[in-house]
């Protein structure tokens, strides 16, 4: 009996040793410099915000510190300011891995994950507009703001027929935008229209929503084969209540956990 428990105990201390050497190969790959190099747009406030104090805070900050915790190494994010900004790093690298829509036009540089995260693109409709959902903005004349380079601005270059976009860098110009008239429709995230919506007297949230963000972890093309190990992380993530927790939280609106 002693000899069958101390074979079990080595073939224990064997299979955790193991584990530890793959975690540790695991972590070599996905943090090639010794730290975690998190790559994703900045002034997204679904994912990120910068609190007084510099820091940075927010769903996707909360998830990345529970990757790199997971892989024993140093978290560094690296916002960029703009969506623009966020899609040429794409090409140029400095990354390990991407918070980032699923989303067809990058996928030249990133495999993506499973999604963790479901947001609503919603439109807002200036004050006066003589518009009610969704389904009504595609028409000739309709000028759409969208922030250049987001998931928005390339899902609707892709579906619309008539309305035409008016492409701006960032939520203040889109606001400004709306208020002189230069646009007559925002296209945005859920939590972004509901937060100009407060701030502009007059505008209206369009019901139905004109598409669904999937967002998701992206892994350069050569790290592809890791998808197993971060979908395994996400799915945790997801089942544990974490991702619910972050999302009620921050009080976002239109976002939900991916089933």
């Amino acid at each position: 009996m002693k000899r069958v428990l101390a074979i079990g105990v080595l073939l224990v201390g064997l299979c955790r040793a193991d584990m530890a050497a793959a975690q540790g190969d695991i972590a070599k790959r996905l943090a090639s410099t010794g730290e975690l190099r998190v790559g994703l747009i900045g002034s997204n406030a679904v994912l990120i915000t910068r609190g007084p104090d510099g820091q940075y805070r927010g769903i996707a900050v909360e998830l990345a510190q529970r990757l790199a915790a997971k892989l024993g190494v140093p978290l560094k994010m690296i916002p960029h300011e703009t969506a623009g900004l966020y899609a040429e790093s794409l090409k140029t690298g400095g990354w390990d891995l991407v918070m980032s829509g699923r989303d067809p036009t990058r996928a030249e540089f990133v495999v993506f994950s499973d999604p963790y995260l479901e947001i609503e693109s919603l439109y807002l409709a200036r004050p006066g507009l003589d518009l009610e959902s969704a389904d009504q903005v595609d028409r000739a004349g309709t000028r759409i703001v969208v922030i250049s380079g987001g998931s928005q601005d390339n899902y609707l270059s892709r579906s619309l027929k008539q309305a035409t976009l008016v492409r701006v860098k960032n939520g203040a110009e889109a606001k400004e935008a709306l208020l002189s008239g230069r646009a007559d429709v925002l296209g945005a995230t859920g939590p972004g229209v509901y937060a100009l919506a407060a701030e502009v007297a007059g505008s209206n949230v369009l019901a139905g929503r004109f598409s669904i963000v999937e967002q998701t972890i992206g892994l350069p093309k050569r790290n592809a084969d890791l998808l197993t190990y971060i979908g395994e992380f996400l799915r945790d993530a997801k089942e544990s209540g974490f991702v619910a927790d972050q999302i009620r939280r921050a009080g976002l609106k239109g976002v939900r956990p991916a089933p």
